[in-house]
């Protein structure tokens, strides 16, 4: 009996020091206790306009916080243009439910887990396909927990403690975290069905396949709610092999969502400025200027919907 209070008690302490943790990260380069950018959303109110971007790196926004990346900067510029005079006033809400290392294969799925959210418009970026990362350590949120997998929750202390210990030079440290995220993970594969195939993440993939996930992607973000509007934004071009999967999304436009006015497009591979060196943190990440330039060609777009909507 003792026993079990004591592991109970250790474990609200360590649920305790997650929250915590989490406060401290979250409008950093972190997540919420949900999984997504920034604080946690209040229940959306009568008139608010919500935003939503998901997608993989690109639309999580590594390397800047998380008001800089592409969300909430479309919130702002889309906030000046509904805020006139001779208009009723609407709040404009903005989150970014993307993850690193999201597969567009698992953008569907994605989307219809934060469907509670409720947004108006869901923004669908498209991370460049010939661009081949490693898969980074600590993908965020942590999808591979037991916490994730059986309530949906975020653990983010093993990844505060471990880089804590990197900055503070304490193996001690960098250990607690590795031990931690390691027995997480391990009790998530117990509990976790085994793969039934699919392309891992990462692996190469086909137009055709790119573009259906593409599809299905906005089919889920319609089905969030009647009206939703969705923007698709293709990435800049890395290689010669890119224009294919270009090419596929806008003939998949054609064929499945010809006349719909609730699909948008808007392909940042077209946009010449968008090429500057400086707008980038990597070859994959844009810097806070880059999320600033794209947010600028994404925005009409969203407000043609929202107008739509109106």
């Amino acid at each position: 009996m003792l026993a079990a209070e004591a592991a109970l008690l250790a474990v609200l302490g360590v649920v305790a020091l997650d929250l915590v943790a989490h406060r401290h990260v979250e409008q950093l380069g972190g997540v919420n206790v949900w999984g997504y950018r920034g604080p946690v959303m209040h229940r959306k109110q009568a008139r608010e306009i919500r935003i939503a971007v998901v997608g993989g790196d690109l639309a999580f926004g590594w390397g800047v916080a998380a008001s800089e990346a592409l969300a909430p900067t479309i919130r702002q510029f889309v906030a000046l243009e509904t805020d006139k005079p001779g208009r009723p006033l609407r709040q404009v809400t903005a989150v970014t439910i993307a993850a690193m290392g999201l597969a567009v294969r698992d953008y569907a799925g994605w989307i219809a887990h934060y469907s509670s959210l409720d947004p108006d418009v869901v923004c669908i970026v498209l991370d460049p396909v010939s661009v081949r990362q490693q898969p980074r350590a600590w993908p965020l949120p942590e999808r591979r927990s037991l916490a994730w997998k059986m309530f949906g929750y975020a653990p983010i202390l093993p990844l505060v403690l471990e880089e804590k210990g990197i900055l503070v030079h304490s193996s001690a440290l960098q250990t607690a975290g590795s031990v931690a995220a390691s027995i997480d993970r391990g009790m998530a594969r117990l509990v976790s069905r085994p793969s039934t195939g699919g392309n891992p993440a990462g692996s190469e993939i086909g137009a055709d396949a790119y573009a259906s996930g593409i599809e299905a992607a906005v089919r889920s973000a319609q089905a969030v709610g009647t009206g939703v509007g969705v923007v698709i934004v293709a990435p800049l071009y890395r290689s010669d092999e890119d224009a294919r999967y270009h090419v596929a999304i806008q003939r998949m436009i054609d064929a499945k969502f010809s006349g719909d006015r609730r699909v948008q497009l808007v392909d940042l591979g077209d946009e010449p400025d968008m090429y500057d060196e400086g707008l980038r943190l990597n070859a994959t990440d844009f810097s806070t200027a880059g999320h600033l330039r794209a947010a600028g060609y994404v925005t009409p777009a969203v407000l043609r919907l929202i107008e739509g909507q109106s």
